[in-house]
């Protein structure tokens, strides 16, 4: 019956459209458990499954009916604990390397999950051909959309989970004739979706130049500007690059090459 409760709980997948190339999942089911008549002094003593039950959400309890409740005593605790305070936390996952993975990034429905508070998605560069008010907009802070192709983020290993996991973007503009580059505003991320070429429209790419309609590119959709206190300046990169840093070390005064990135034991260059 245990082994039947994994099955059942596995198998129970939503999945809702993100784009043409796929579907996000979310689980709708956050444990599954099986009643049992065993007779255990329950104010006494504890749940051989208790384990399980904190450590994968599947288990069982004991079950009977008993003066004062005292057979149901450890599924009302458990019931008061997951639905009865508020302030119930659920720990961080401690690998990198296990949290992206896809069955452990599968939220229960109705919620999201953020590794890192505060993940900014850091751009070396706004791209080519774009016309002067596109340019214009990064460069006052007030851009609402960015896009780039999304074999850059695959090149670098940014999966889908990271790339709507960060809350913010930043993008390096040319300073100094192209000498240099640098960084004054970080934008909150309303909304990341993938998007084809040939959906995308002048006014978010700023250039109505393109090679191939049907290539993939992330949309990034921008709310108001936050302007940084200590602009990060980069010497000028050839290739274009992405880095995975917190909004706070953006702020700290570091140079481009000197950031902590985060995720880093996944992203390649």
């Amino acid at each position: 019956a245990i082994n039947q409760m994994h099955r059942y709980r596995d198998a129970l997948i939503h999945r809702s459209k993100f784009d043409d190339r796929g579907f996000v999942k979310t689980r709708p089911v956050f444990g599954a458990y099986v009643l049992y008549p065993g007779y255990f002094n329950q104010l006494c003593e504890h749940n051989p499954y208790s384990v399980a039950i904190n450590e994968v959400g599947i288990g069982a309890f004991s079950l009977l009916p008993q003066v004062d409740n005292k057979g149901s005593h450890w599924l009302s605790v458990f019931l008061q604990q997951k639905l009865g305070v508020p302030e119930a936390k659920y720990p961080y996952a401690t690998s990198e390397r296990y949290f992206v993975e896809d069955a452990a990034r599968i939220p229960g429905k109705g919620y999201s999950i953020a590794h890192y508070q505060g993940l900014t998605i850091l751009a070396s560069q706004l791209g080519p051909d774009r016309n002067q008010e596109y340019i214009n907009q990064f460069e006052n802070g007030d851009a609402r959309f960015y896009h780039t192709k999304l074999i850059a983020f695959e090149r670098q290993k940014v999966q889908q989970h990271i790339a709507t996991e960060a809350h913010y973007l930043a993008v390096a503009l040319d300073v100094d004739d192209g000498v240099q580059r640098r960084v004054d505003y970080i934008y909150p991320i309303l909304k990341a979706e993938r998007v084809q070429r040939g959906n995308l429209t002048e006014k978010q790419t700023g250039t109505p130049v393109f090679a191939n309609p049907d290539e993939w590119f992330w949309l990034f959709s921008l709310g108001s500007a936050l302007r940084l206190k200590i602009p990060l300046w980069q010497q000028r990169k050839v290739h274009f690059e992405l880095k995975l840093v917190s909004r706070d070390d953006l702020t700290a005064g570091y140079g481009w090459d000197e950031l902590p990135e985060l995720y880093s034991s996944l992203v390649k260059e």
